[in-house]
Protein backbone atom coordinates (compact mmCIF):
# COMPACT_ATOMS: atom_id res chain seq x y z
CA UNK A 1 0.00 0.00 0.00
CA UNK A 2 1.01 3.60 -0.50
CA UNK A 3 2.24 5.65 2.41
CA UNK A 4 0.46 8.89 3.26
CA UNK A 5 3.24 11.04 1.79
CA UNK A 6 3.04 9.11 -1.51
CA UNK A 7 -0.70 9.68 -1.77
CA UNK A 8 -0.24 13.36 -0.96
CA UNK A 9 2.58 13.54 -3.53
CA UNK A 10 4.94 15.27 -1.15
CA UNK A 11 8.45 14.58 0.07
CA UNK A 12 8.31 14.46 3.87
CA UNK A 13 10.74 16.90 5.41
CA UNK A 14 11.47 18.57 8.70
CA UNK A 15 12.14 22.29 8.36
CA UNK A 16 14.48 24.21 10.58
CA UNK A 17 13.36 27.01 12.87
CA UNK A 18 15.62 29.90 13.77
CA UNK A 19 13.93 31.43 16.79
CA UNK A 20 15.78 31.25 20.09
CA UNK A 21 12.65 31.23 22.23
CA UNK A 22 10.52 28.06 22.30
CA UNK A 23 7.36 30.11 22.83
CA UNK A 24 8.06 32.03 19.63
CA UNK A 25 8.61 28.74 17.83
CA UNK A 26 5.28 27.35 19.04
CA UNK A 27 3.35 30.41 17.91
CA UNK A 28 5.11 30.49 14.54
CA UNK A 29 4.87 26.82 13.50
CA UNK A 30 1.13 26.71 14.21
CA UNK A 31 0.55 29.74 11.98
CA UNK A 32 1.89 28.05 8.85
CA UNK A 33 1.39 24.80 6.95
CA UNK A 34 5.15 24.46 6.38
CA UNK A 35 5.57 22.51 9.62
CA UNK A 36 2.55 20.24 9.29
CA UNK A 37 3.12 16.63 10.20
CA UNK A 38 3.10 14.21 7.23
CA UNK A 39 5.76 11.74 8.39
CA UNK A 40 3.65 8.97 9.95
CA UNK A 41 0.97 7.51 7.70
CA UNK A 42 -1.29 6.53 10.60
CA UNK A 43 -1.57 10.16 11.70
CA UNK A 44 -3.66 12.30 9.39
CA UNK A 45 -3.90 15.39 11.54
CA UNK A 46 -7.51 16.33 10.79
CA UNK A 47 -7.79 18.44 13.95
CA UNK A 48 -4.58 20.38 13.26
CA UNK A 49 -2.94 19.48 16.58
CA UNK A 50 0.58 18.51 15.48
CA UNK A 51 3.67 20.19 14.07
CA UNK A 52 7.21 18.94 13.46
CA UNK A 53 10.36 21.05 13.24
CA UNK A 54 14.13 21.05 13.59
CA UNK A 55 15.63 23.18 16.34
CA UNK A 56 19.39 23.30 16.97
CA UNK A 57 19.91 20.22 14.77
CA UNK A 58 17.39 18.09 16.65
CA UNK A 59 13.95 17.06 15.37
CA UNK A 60 10.90 17.70 17.53
CA UNK A 61 7.19 16.96 17.34
CA UNK A 62 4.74 19.13 19.23
CA UNK A 63 1.11 18.39 20.10
CA UNK A 64 -1.54 20.93 21.05
CA UNK A 65 -3.84 19.82 23.85
CA UNK A 66 -5.69 21.16 26.88
CA UNK A 67 -3.88 21.88 30.13
CA UNK A 68 -5.40 19.03 32.14
CA UNK A 69 -4.49 16.33 29.61
CA UNK A 70 -1.11 17.91 29.01
CA UNK A 71 -0.20 17.96 32.68
CA UNK A 72 -1.36 14.37 33.11
CA UNK A 73 0.72 13.14 30.17
CA UNK A 74 3.89 14.79 31.48
CA UNK A 75 3.36 13.63 35.06
CA UNK A 76 2.69 10.04 33.99
CA UNK A 77 5.76 9.98 31.74
CA UNK A 78 7.87 11.22 34.66
CA UNK A 79 6.56 8.39 36.85
CA UNK A 80 7.32 5.87 34.10
CA UNK A 81 10.85 7.27 33.81
CA UNK A 82 11.52 6.33 37.43
CA UNK A 83 10.41 2.70 37.20
CA UNK A 84 10.75 1.66 33.53
CA UNK A 85 13.37 3.73 31.72
CA UNK A 86 16.57 1.83 30.97
CA UNK A 87 15.27 -1.66 31.82
CA UNK A 88 16.22 -4.49 29.48
CA UNK A 89 13.93 -7.04 27.84
CA UNK A 90 15.49 -9.73 25.63
CA UNK A 91 17.87 -7.76 23.41
CA UNK A 92 16.07 -4.45 23.82
CA UNK A 93 16.37 -1.51 26.18
CA UNK A 94 13.18 0.33 27.11
CA UNK A 95 13.25 4.12 26.90
CA UNK A 96 10.49 6.44 28.05
CA UNK A 97 10.00 9.43 25.78
CA UNK A 98 9.62 12.21 28.33
CA UNK A 99 7.77 15.27 27.05
CA UNK A 100 8.12 18.89 28.08
CA UNK A 101 5.02 21.02 28.46
CA UNK A 102 4.60 24.68 27.49
CA UNK A 103 1.57 26.89 28.06
CA UNK A 104 0.54 29.42 25.44
CA UNK A 105 -2.72 31.30 25.94
CA UNK A 106 -5.34 28.72 27.00
CA UNK A 107 -3.62 25.69 25.49
CA UNK A 108 -0.85 23.32 26.47
CA UNK A 109 1.81 22.15 24.03
CA UNK A 110 3.57 18.82 24.53
CA UNK A 111 7.07 18.83 23.05
CA UNK A 112 9.06 15.62 22.48
CA UNK A 113 11.99 14.64 20.34
CA UNK A 114 10.85 13.10 17.06
CA UNK A 115 12.49 9.67 16.89
CA UNK A 116 11.10 8.36 13.60
CA UNK A 117 8.18 6.28 12.38
CA UNK A 118 6.15 4.32 14.87
CA UNK A 119 5.69 0.57 14.62
CA UNK A 120 2.23 1.31 13.20
CA UNK A 121 3.87 2.54 9.98
CA UNK A 122 4.47 -1.12 9.08
CA UNK A 123 0.79 -1.31 8.15
CA UNK A 124 1.50 1.09 5.27
CA UNK A 125 4.81 -0.35 4.07
CA UNK A 126 6.39 -3.63 3.09
CA UNK A 127 8.46 -3.64 6.28
CA UNK A 128 8.46 -6.94 8.17
CA UNK A 129 5.94 -6.67 11.00
CA UNK A 130 7.53 -9.48 12.98
CA UNK A 131 10.96 -8.03 13.56
CA UNK A 132 9.98 -7.82 17.21
CA UNK A 133 8.73 -11.21 18.40
CA UNK A 134 5.34 -11.61 20.03
CA UNK A 135 6.91 -13.10 23.14
CA UNK A 136 8.83 -9.84 23.63
CA UNK A 137 5.54 -7.92 23.71
CA UNK A 138 4.27 -10.13 26.53
CA UNK A 139 7.61 -9.95 28.35
CA UNK A 140 7.27 -6.17 28.33
CA UNK A 141 3.67 -6.42 29.54
CA UNK A 142 4.77 -8.70 32.39
CA UNK A 143 7.54 -6.29 33.30
CA UNK A 144 5.13 -3.36 33.42
CA UNK A 145 2.76 -5.22 35.74
CA UNK A 146 5.60 -6.39 38.00
CA UNK A 147 6.56 -2.72 38.41
CA UNK A 148 2.98 -1.68 39.19
CA UNK A 149 2.40 -0.06 35.80
CA UNK A 150 -0.58 -0.58 33.50
CA UNK A 151 0.34 1.19 30.27
CA UNK A 152 -2.92 1.58 28.34
CA UNK A 153 -1.01 3.12 25.44
CA UNK A 154 1.09 -0.02 24.93
CA UNK A 155 0.21 -0.20 21.23
CA UNK A 156 2.15 -0.14 17.93
CA UNK A 157 1.27 3.52 17.33
CA UNK A 158 3.09 4.49 20.54
CA UNK A 159 6.31 2.55 19.95
CA UNK A 160 9.41 3.53 17.98
CA UNK A 161 12.14 0.91 17.62
CA UNK A 162 15.67 2.03 16.76
CA UNK A 163 18.96 0.18 17.26
CA UNK A 164 17.66 -2.20 19.93
CA UNK A 165 15.98 0.63 21.82
CA UNK A 166 12.21 0.55 22.26
CA UNK A 167 10.92 4.10 22.74
CA UNK A 168 7.51 4.34 24.44
CA UNK A 169 5.20 7.33 23.95
CA UNK A 170 1.86 8.66 25.19
CA UNK A 171 1.57 7.88 28.90
CA UNK A 172 -1.48 9.96 29.78
CA UNK A 173 -3.72 6.93 30.42
CA UNK A 174 -1.18 4.90 32.41
CA UNK A 175 -2.02 3.54 35.88
CA UNK A 176 0.62 3.31 38.59
CA UNK A 177 -0.46 1.01 41.41
CA UNK A 178 0.64 -2.14 43.24
CA UNK A 179 -2.62 -3.59 41.91
CA UNK A 180 -2.06 -2.51 38.31
CA UNK A 181 -3.06 -5.92 36.97
CA UNK A 182 -6.64 -5.23 38.11
CA UNK A 183 -6.85 -2.62 35.37
CA UNK A 184 -6.64 -5.30 32.68
CA UNK A 185 -10.32 -5.51 31.85
CA UNK A 186 -12.43 -6.04 28.74
CA UNK A 187 -12.06 -2.39 27.73
CA UNK A 188 -8.26 -2.67 27.82
CA UNK A 189 -8.35 -6.11 26.20
CA UNK A 190 -10.39 -4.91 23.21
CA UNK A 191 -7.92 -2.14 22.43
CA UNK A 192 -4.90 -4.40 22.92
CA UNK A 193 -6.23 -7.28 20.82
CA UNK A 194 -7.46 -5.10 17.98
CA UNK A 195 -4.21 -3.22 17.49
CA UNK A 196 -1.73 -6.05 18.05
CA UNK A 197 -3.75 -8.44 15.85
CA UNK A 198 -2.43 -6.43 12.89
CA UNK A 199 0.98 -7.85 13.76
CA UNK A 200 0.35 -11.25 15.34
CA UNK A 201 -2.22 -14.04 15.29
CA UNK A 202 -5.41 -12.99 17.08
CA UNK A 203 -6.13 -16.38 18.64
CA UNK A 204 -2.63 -16.64 20.07
CA UNK A 205 -2.82 -13.11 21.46
CA UNK A 206 -6.14 -13.89 23.13
CA UNK A 207 -4.76 -17.11 24.58
CA UNK A 208 -1.80 -15.26 26.07
CA UNK A 209 -4.05 -12.52 27.46
CA UNK A 210 -6.53 -14.88 29.07
CA UNK A 211 -4.56 -15.24 32.30
CA UNK A 212 -4.55 -11.47 32.81
CA UNK A 213 -8.20 -10.61 32.30
CA UNK A 214 -10.07 -9.65 35.45
CA UNK A 215 -13.79 -9.27 34.79
CA UNK A 216 -14.51 -8.07 38.33
CA UNK A 217 -13.02 -4.63 37.81
CA UNK A 218 -14.71 -3.11 34.78
CA UNK A 219 -14.59 0.71 34.73
CA UNK A 220 -17.72 2.77 33.99
CA UNK A 221 -18.96 2.71 30.41
CA UNK A 222 -17.42 5.21 28.00
CA UNK A 223 -19.49 7.54 25.82
CA UNK A 224 -19.01 5.29 22.78
CA UNK A 225 -20.16 2.22 24.72
CA UNK A 226 -23.27 3.95 26.08
CA UNK A 227 -24.12 5.16 22.59
CA UNK A 228 -23.56 1.69 21.14
CA UNK A 229 -25.86 0.10 23.73
CA UNK A 230 -28.59 2.66 23.10
CA UNK A 231 -28.46 2.60 19.30
CA UNK A 232 -28.39 -1.21 19.03
CA UNK A 233 -31.10 -1.66 21.71
CA UNK A 234 -28.97 -4.00 23.80
CA UNK A 235 -30.25 -5.19 27.17
CA UNK A 236 -26.83 -6.25 28.45
CA UNK A 237 -24.90 -5.67 31.66
CA UNK A 238 -21.55 -3.91 31.30
CA UNK A 239 -19.50 -7.09 30.87
CA UNK A 240 -21.89 -8.57 28.32
CA UNK A 241 -21.94 -5.26 26.45
CA UNK A 242 -18.15 -5.06 26.29
CA UNK A 243 -17.94 -8.66 25.08
CA UNK A 244 -20.44 -7.83 22.33
CA UNK A 245 -18.55 -4.66 21.38
CA UNK A 246 -15.27 -6.61 21.27
CA UNK A 247 -16.86 -9.04 18.82
CA UNK A 248 -18.26 -6.20 16.70
CA UNK A 249 -15.05 -4.18 16.67
CA UNK A 250 -12.99 -7.20 15.68
CA UNK A 251 -15.40 -7.80 12.80
CA UNK A 252 -15.41 -4.17 11.65
CA UNK A 253 -11.81 -3.09 12.31
CA UNK A 254 -9.78 -6.27 11.79
CA UNK A 255 -6.88 -6.25 9.36
CA UNK A 256 -7.43 -6.66 5.63
CA UNK A 257 -5.58 -8.70 3.04
CA UNK A 258 -4.62 -6.03 0.56
CA UNK A 259 -1.23 -6.03 -1.17
CA UNK A 260 -1.92 -3.55 -3.95
CA UNK A 261 -0.30 -0.18 -4.56
CA UNK A 262 -3.38 1.92 -3.82
CA UNK A 263 -3.61 4.21 -0.83
CA UNK A 264 -5.76 2.72 1.88
CA UNK A 265 -6.13 3.67 5.52
CA UNK A 266 -6.34 0.39 7.50
CA UNK A 267 -9.65 -0.24 9.30
CA UNK A 268 -8.38 0.49 12.83
CA UNK A 269 -6.82 3.80 11.76
CA UNK A 270 -9.93 4.69 9.78
CA UNK A 271 -12.03 4.13 12.90
CA UNK A 272 -9.78 6.61 14.74
CA UNK A 273 -10.29 9.15 11.96
CA UNK A 274 -14.07 8.74 11.94
CA UNK A 275 -14.04 9.31 15.70
CA UNK A 276 -11.94 12.47 15.23
CA UNK A 277 -14.07 13.81 12.40
CA UNK A 278 -17.62 13.05 13.53
CA UNK A 279 -19.78 12.64 16.61
CA UNK A 280 -20.32 9.42 18.55
CA UNK A 281 -23.49 8.57 16.57
CA UNK A 282 -21.54 8.25 13.33
CA UNK A 283 -18.64 6.61 15.15
CA UNK A 284 -20.91 3.79 16.32
CA UNK A 285 -22.85 3.65 13.06
CA UNK A 286 -19.65 3.29 11.03
CA UNK A 287 -18.48 0.33 13.14
CA UNK A 288 -21.88 -1.37 12.91
CA UNK A 289 -22.18 -0.81 9.15
CA UNK A 290 -18.60 -2.01 8.57
CA UNK A 291 -19.31 -5.16 10.55
CA UNK A 292 -22.38 -5.89 8.43
CA UNK A 293 -20.64 -5.22 5.10
CA UNK A 294 -17.53 -7.28 5.89
CA UNK A 295 -19.71 -10.30 6.59
CA UNK A 296 -21.40 -9.85 3.20
CA UNK A 297 -18.46 -8.87 0.99
CA UNK A 298 -14.88 -8.10 2.01
CA UNK A 299 -14.17 -6.84 -1.50
CA UNK A 300 -17.00 -4.28 -1.35
CA UNK A 301 -15.72 -3.13 2.03
CA UNK A 302 -12.17 -2.66 0.71
CA UNK A 303 -13.39 -0.67 -2.29
CA UNK A 304 -15.44 1.60 -0.02
CA UNK A 305 -12.48 1.99 2.34
CA UNK A 306 -10.25 3.05 -0.56
CA UNK A 307 -12.73 5.74 -1.66
CA UNK A 308 -13.00 7.11 1.85
CA UNK A 309 -9.21 7.00 2.35
CA UNK A 310 -8.47 8.93 -0.85
CA UNK A 311 -11.20 11.49 -0.12
CA UNK A 312 -9.82 12.19 3.35
CA UNK A 313 -6.21 12.41 2.16
CA UNK A 314 -6.99 14.62 -0.85
CA UNK A 315 -9.19 16.94 1.23
CA UNK A 316 -6.44 17.15 3.83
CA UNK A 317 -3.64 18.16 1.46
CA UNK A 318 -5.85 20.70 -0.38
CA UNK A 319 -7.17 22.25 2.86
CA UNK A 320 -10.74 21.39 1.90
CA UNK A 321 -13.52 20.59 4.36
CA UNK A 322 -12.81 16.95 5.19
CA UNK A 323 -16.12 16.41 6.95
CA UNK A 324 -18.25 17.71 4.08
CA UNK A 325 -16.35 15.69 1.50
CA UNK A 326 -16.25 12.53 3.60
CA UNK A 327 -19.91 12.58 4.59
CA UNK A 328 -20.88 12.03 0.95
CA UNK A 329 -18.68 8.93 0.77
CA UNK A 330 -20.22 7.69 4.02
CA UNK A 331 -23.73 8.21 2.64
CA UNK A 332 -22.86 5.98 -0.33
CA UNK A 333 -21.22 3.55 2.07
CA UNK A 334 -24.39 3.17 4.14
CA UNK A 335 -26.46 2.66 0.99
CA UNK A 336 -24.02 -0.03 -0.18
CA UNK A 337 -24.20 -1.82 3.16
CA UNK A 338 -28.00 -1.91 3.03
CA UNK A 339 -28.19 -3.26 -0.52
CA UNK A 340 -28.59 -6.91 -1.41
CA UNK A 341 -26.64 -7.06 -4.68
CA UNK A 342 -24.44 -3.93 -4.30
CA UNK A 343 -26.05 -2.41 -7.39
CA UNK A 344 -26.30 1.01 -5.76
CA UNK A 345 -27.99 3.82 -7.71
CA UNK A 346 -26.81 6.64 -5.39
CA UNK A 347 -30.41 7.54 -4.63
CA UNK A 348 -29.54 8.43 -1.05
CA UNK A 349 -26.82 10.88 -2.07
CA UNK A 350 -29.07 12.42 -4.73
CA UNK A 351 -31.73 13.11 -2.10
CA UNK A 352 -29.09 14.48 0.26
CA UNK A 353 -28.11 17.06 -2.34
CA UNK A 354 -31.69 18.10 -3.09
CA UNK A 355 -34.44 17.34 -0.59
CA UNK A 356 -34.21 16.72 3.16
CA UNK A 357 -37.59 15.00 3.50
CA UNK A 358 -36.81 12.48 0.75
CA UNK A 359 -33.31 12.04 2.15
CA UNK A 360 -34.70 11.40 5.62
CA UNK A 361 -37.17 8.81 4.35
CA UNK A 362 -34.57 6.98 2.30
CA UNK A 363 -31.96 7.07 5.07
CA UNK A 364 -34.51 5.56 7.43
CA UNK A 365 -35.04 2.65 5.03
CA UNK A 366 -31.27 2.20 4.74
CA UNK A 367 -30.66 2.20 8.49
CA UNK A 368 -33.59 -0.14 9.17
CA UNK A 369 -31.94 -2.71 6.89
CA UNK A 370 -28.49 -2.19 8.42
CA UNK A 371 -29.63 -2.62 12.03
CA UNK A 372 -31.84 -5.58 11.15
CA UNK A 373 -28.88 -7.34 9.53
CA UNK A 374 -26.61 -6.38 12.42
CA UNK A 375 -28.55 -7.80 15.35
CA UNK A 376 -32.23 -7.81 14.43
CA UNK A 377 -32.78 -4.48 16.18
CA UNK A 378 -34.41 -1.24 15.07
CA UNK A 379 -33.03 2.24 15.50
CA UNK A 380 -35.33 4.34 17.68
CA UNK A 381 -37.03 7.41 16.21
CA UNK A 382 -35.13 9.63 18.64
CA UNK A 383 -31.77 8.22 17.54
CA UNK A 384 -32.73 8.41 13.89
CA UNK A 385 -33.82 12.06 14.06
CA UNK A 386 -30.55 12.99 15.73
CA UNK A 387 -28.50 11.13 13.10
CA UNK A 388 -30.35 12.52 10.08
CA UNK A 389 -30.10 16.10 11.38
CA UNK A 390 -26.40 15.67 12.10
CA UNK A 391 -25.62 14.23 8.66
CA UNK A 392 -27.71 16.88 6.91
CA UNK A 393 -25.83 19.63 8.74
CA UNK A 394 -22.88 18.93 6.40
CA UNK A 395 -24.87 19.66 3.24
Amino acid sequence: MKKLSEQLNIVPSIKKTYFNNIYEIIKYVFKTDEYKFYLNSELIDVNDRFRVFNYKNKNFIIKKTNRIDGDLEVQSAQKAMKVIDGLNISNYTLKIVEPTIYYVDDSAYILTEYLGNSLQECNYSKQNKNFIAQNVIFEILNLFLSKGVLYRGFLPRNMVINNKFIYLLDWEDAIFSNKAEQGINLLWKTNFLLNWSYFYDYDELERQLYKYCNLENEPPLLKYEKKFKNMANLNYNDIELRQFILKTVMESEKNINENGNDFLIPPNDMAHLISDLFNSDLDVLFDIASSVLRKKSENQYIQALKKLSVTIADSYIHNENIQKNSIRILINFFETVSSTDFDVDNKLLTYFESEKIEFSNELKRVLIRIFYEFNGSRLSDENFERIVNYIYSFK
